[in-house]
């Protein structure tokens, strides 16, 4: 717990490493948690009205909780007690009466210093509370990675790249080879940045695209494919090759698009 604290009161984290360093910190303690603790669930108030559900949790003093990773921006109201609050955003102490809205896919450590109640709302039509918590709620990290569109601004920002950095990875002919076999895709100009990948048959989710990486060197796919809202994700096998796989149902036509910031966390050897 001291290691997360001292790691977030650096204030503002701006760096890929820092937030991944506090964030696997987070994911240890609550492995540690759940293995030497009992687990307890809050109580819980579920409140609706047209277009806005409020999930109003109680924490006792002394508990220390961490929390779901959510989809979207979300206000949150602590309308009593005081907590300590850390995430890969840094480290903040919160005291009743207090309002904010809380940044999506993150995990927080809190720690209630008093009985806290503190109100997430939610902008839905929906009542029933596991479609609720399907919508707003992502299972992993890799799973609100893939289901948002970030811009290539966005991703460079919080990998601490520039673009020219970026753009000397993507140039350097020097870790690049062909296709070994025949693929089922293209490379042609693209809408989105000079040349893309596009595919030459359907393809389904979960479907093989073709090889990204072998031996340590890019094929035209890892060479090619932009950055958008992902249809398609490497996957790194067990000899350190990487696949793209697709998410999606991908038209023949279509650009086969990955998420930068997942390829570079999960799918780089």
């Amino acid at each position: 717990m001291n290691e997360i604290v001292e790691r977030a009161s650096w204030g503002k984290l701006v760096t890929y490493e820092d937030k991944k360093i506090l964030r696997d910190r987070i994911d240890l303690l609550q492995e540690r948690l759940i293995e030497k603790y009992p687990q307890v669930e809050p109580p819980l108030k579920h409140t609706f009205s047209p277009g806005v559900y409020a999930r109003e949790l109680f924490i006792p003093q002394g508990s220390l909780i961490v929390g779901k990773i959510h989809r979207h921006e979300n206000m949150n109201i602590i309308s009593k007690g005081n907590v300590s609050v850390f995430s890969i955003d840094g480290a903040a102490h919160f005291e009743a009466p207090h309002t904010f809205v809380a940044s999506p896919g993150v995990k927080r450590v809190i720690y209630a210093h008093e009985d806290t109640v503190w109100t997430t709302i939610h902008g839905t039509h929906e009542t029933d509370l596991e479609k609720i918590e399907a919508e707003f709620i992502a299972k992993d990290y890799d799973e609100i990675y893939l289901s948002t569109n970030r811009t290539l601004d966005d991703v460079l920002n919080v990998l601490g790249f520039t673009y020219e950095q970026l753009k000397r990875i993507s140039e350097n002919e020097a870790d690049q080879i062909e296709f070994p076999d025949k693929v089922s895709v293209e490379v042609k100009a693209s809408p989105i940045h000079g040349k893309g990948i596009f595919a030459t048959i359907k393809f389904f989710p979960g479907d093989v695209i073709g090889p990204a990486r072998l031996d340590s060197k890019r094929t035209p796919l890892g060479r090619y494919s932009n950055h958008g809202k992902p249809n398609a994700h490497g996957i790194m096998r067990d000899n350190g090759d990487v696949d793209v796989v697709a998410l999606t149902y991908i038209e023949v036509g279509d650009e086969v698009l990955t998420d930068y910031y997942f390829n570079f966390t999960k799918s780089r050897g």
